[in-house]
C-alpha cells in the first residue's frame, strides 16, 4: 500500500520536472505556456481533489490543526494564479522562475501539513464522523416521513 507521503514525494518530483524547462536560462514564452498547461490540466485537478479530501479531515481535526492546512492550500492557489498571469509576458521570465520556485515551496508545505494532519486522524475517528453524518441524514429522513404520515407536506410553489 502506498502512503500519502510517498505519493506526495512523487507529485513534488513531477511538478519540478514539469517546470524545469520553463525555468531554465533561455526559456521561451512557449516553455512557460507548457508549464501553465500542465498546471491547468494535471496540477489543478489533483490539488482540488486533495483539498476536497482535506475538507473531510477538517471536520475531524482540531481548529489548531485545520488552520495551517487551509493556509497552506491558499498559498498554493495564489501561486498557481500568479504563474498563470506571468506565463505570457516575455519580460517576466525571472518573475516566473521565482514564482515556480515559490510554488514548489508552497506545495511542499501543503503536502507536509496534509501528511501531518492525516497522520493525526485515527481510523476510528473516520468511522465516528461518517456514522454521525449518516445519523444526521437518517434523522432528517425520519422527520420528513413522520410529517408526511401526519398529512403535512412541504408546500409546492408553482411559478408561471
Amino acid at each position: 500500500m502506498t502512503t500519502l507521503p510517498a505519493l506526495h514525494t512523487l507529485w513534488l518530483h513531477e511538478v519540478r520536472s514539469a517546470f524545469r524547462p520553463a525555468c531554465a536560462a533561455g526559456a521561451t514564452v512557449w516553455d512557460r505556456a507548457k508549464a501553465v498547461t500542465y498546471l491547468r490540466e494535471r496540477f489543478i485537478p489533483r490539488f482540488r481533489a486533495e483539498r476536497e479530501a482535506a475538507t473531510n479531515l477538517v471536520a475531524i481535526l482540531q481548529l489548531a490543526q485545520a488552520n495551517p492546512l487551509w493556509a497552506a492550500g491558499d498559498v498554493v492557489e495564489a501561486q498557481v494564479e500568479r504563474l498563470t498571469r506571468l506565463a505570457t509576458f516575455h519580460q517576466k521570465a525571472d518573475e516566473f522562475r521565482i514564482a515556480a520556485e515559490e510554488l514548489n515551496v508552497a506545495l511542499e508545505d501543503w503536502c507536509g501539513t496534509l501528511d501531518v494532519a492525516a497522520n493525526q486522524v485515527r481510523e476510528s475517528d473516520l468511522h465516528t464522523s461518517y456514522e454521525a453524518q449518516a445519523e444526521d441524514e437518517s434523522r432528517g429522513l425520519k422527520k420528513e416521513l413522520r410529517a408526511r404520515e401526519e398529512g403535512f407536506t412541504r408546500p409546492v410553489i408553482i411559478r408561471r
